[in-house]
């Protein structure tokens, strides 16, 4: 037995876990577990009885077994890349391991999106577009009748002025109708 395993203690009178329930909570394998025992990932917090290896104090053993936890296989500079809001591309000249930590990422992000779509913070954007086409038109439509209905409440207004109100207003419903960004959807052409 190596020198970091658990050590042969009296059992205490509080129920003992066994390393099988503790694979449970944690979603690992019971051979998982007891690699850790063995190699010192649980220590304070595992006993050695006669029936094997069993758990004292779980919510130790929870702490230990978080603090030890391998936190992934990729060296440090390539988990600084791979960390961030931005999600590389997956290319030729990537390993597996990076390859692999990507899509989780992308998969993540998909249930996150699927999920705000579901929760309503969410909609797509052809049902905005049609949405502002439809305000607009009836913006436009409002606009177009202003003149008359200027006429008709101003009946002082000569036809010059009117001429002048309608130039006015066509050149603000031109400059409305140049789009100032191009349309395009999240940079896509």
């Amino acid at each position: 037995m190596s020198g970091a395993a658990a050590k042969r203690r009296p059992a205490p009178a509080a129920p003992l876990t066994s390393l099988s329930a503790f694979a449970r909570r944690h979603g690992v394998s019971i051979p998982t577990v007891r690699r850790g025992v063995f190699k010192g990932r649980l220590t304070k917090s595992v006993i050695d009885t006669p029936g094997g290896y069993k758990i004292v104090d779980v919510e130790l053993a929870d702490r230990e077994w978080a603090a030890s936890a391998n936190h992934g296989t990729l060296p440090a500079a390539d988990r600084e890349r791979l960390d961030g809001d931005e999600i590389p591309e997956i290319s030729e000249d990537m390993t597996l391991t990076e390859a692999s930590v990507i899509e989780k990422r992308w998969r993540g992000k998909m249930v996150q999106l699927e999920y705000r779509k579901k929760a309503g913070d969410l909609i797509e954007a052809s049902e905005v577009e049609a949405g502002l086409a439809e305000v607009f038109s009836e913006c436009r439509t409002k606009l177009l009748g202003v003149p008359i209905r200027a006429r008709q409440r101003l009946p002082h207004l000569t036809k010059e002025d009117m001429l002048v109100i309608e130039e006015l207003q066509r050149e603000a419903l031109e400059a409305l109708a140049t789009p100032a960004i191009p349309a395009t959807r999240g940079g896509r052409e």
